[in-house]
């Protein structure tokens, strides 16, 4: 064997016990950090960890969930825009709020996930809670009989013989508590958060849909087709909606479950890595790329946050952190590599304004 060869031999064994020897040590040393869970604060740096085909990207303050590529350790704030599908927009205050235990804020953090929109309730909204509406599906007179007022319709689907104008307008809105397991400081709790599903019979809709672009429609207008819709379902020329099956559908644990699947995989996948009590400093470099100019948000750390950054990274290459500041999210970055320095730096931030804005309260106090 050629003497350069073995040179070249050597060097590489010697590369690769090196390599070898760091991961011992890295392992080692990750093993043996031990920290309290912390909560949210002012600064925070969220570890999450998604489902495969789904990442997090920034786009005016909002984080949004959608589907796509991994992205590099930068701000993430408009790779892949024009192209993705509908975006799901994660409320990042309400995120916060409920890794700290608030069911309000729960609430609002489910719906925003599933898209349940405050654009597609009523103005006016009648409000039934799933326990008051299986009480009226399994026969409490009471709550049936105002139910079917609520409606405008019987529970078999059969048109009752007046028009109240009111369940043609507004229908009714289901209260659902839907459970999410969250991460709350140290514990994982199984947390109930509201949201509403709007519910109008199909009739009421087949009315309102007769109506809808008609100029100056009045009421006896509306009754008027009310009358030939009620009559097209009594002869059988359109099929009758089952609504108490569907109504039960809706408040089914099936239904829960699909509620409660993507809000627990990201908050019981979410974890407050540091917050400002770990951060030293922030400071702001410009960069002039072919794409105008970017910014690159330079964060320093204290020993104690390197490390719990280190911690966290270590295993989990792949995953996003969420920077965020006073409720304002700031980048979404995928970790790419071991974060084992004092500084972290998050590079292409396009709004020079909203970075500058997290320098100042980064550097708040310190």
């Amino acid at each position: 064997m050629r003497g350069s060869t073995k040179g070249i031999i050597v060097f590489a064994v010697g590369i690769g016990a090196a390599y070898g020897g760091w991961n011992m040590y890295a392992g080692y040393r990750v093993a043996n950090m031990h920290f309290d869970p912390i909560k949210p604060g002012r600064v925070n740096l969220l570890g999450v960890e998604l489902k495969s085909g789904f990442r997090i990207i920034v786009a005016n303050q909002m984080a949004q969930l959608v589907q796509g590529a991994s992205t590099k350790m930068g701000s993430a704030s408009a790779e892949g825009e024009s192209d993705e599908g509908s975006k799901k927009r994660l409320k990042i205050k309400e995120m916060l709020q409920s890794l700290q235990g608030n069911e309000e804020a729960l609430g609002e953090f489910v719906a925003s996930v599933n898209d349940l929109k405050e654009e597609d309730l009523p103005v006016i909204k009648i409000i039934w809670k799933a326990e008051d509406l299986k009480k009226a599906l399994d026969g409490d007179a009471a709550l049936q009989e105002k139910l079917v007022k609520d409606l405008n319709v019987k529970l078999d689907g059969t048109p009752i013989p007046e028009l109240r104008t009111r369940a043609l307008e507004n229908g009714i809105c289901i209260q659902l508590s839907v459970p999410v397991r969250t991460n709350v400081g140290a514990e994982v709790k199984t947390l109930h958060g509201n949201v509403l599903i709007p519910f109008k019979p199909r009739l009421m809709q087949a009315v309102e849909a007769r109506y809808r672009d008609k100029a100056g429609a009045d009421k006896t207008m509306q009754l008027g087709y009310y009358q030939e819709e009620a009559k097209n379902v009594l002869e059988g020329k359109k099929e009758k909606q089952d609504v108490a099956k569907d109504i039960r559908a809706l408040i089914s644990p099936e239904s829960l479950t699909k509620l409660s699947d993507e809000p627990t995989r990201i908050l019981e996948n979410a974890k407050v890595v540091i917050n400002e009590s770990m951060v030293t400093k922030a400071t702001l470099e410009t960069d002039d790329t072919n794409a105008g100019k970017r910014y690159t948000l330079n964060i320093g750390l204290t020993e104690e946050g390197a490390n719990r950054l280190w911690q966290y990274s270590r295993n989990r290459v792949g995953n996003q952190l969420l920077l965020i500041v006073n409720g304002a999210a700031i980048a979404a970055p995928r970790v790419e590599h071991e974060l084992t320095q004092q500084q972290l730096q998050i590079t292409q931030l396009e709004d020079k304004w909203l970075a500058e804005s997290a320098v100042n309260e980064i550097n708040k106090g310190k």
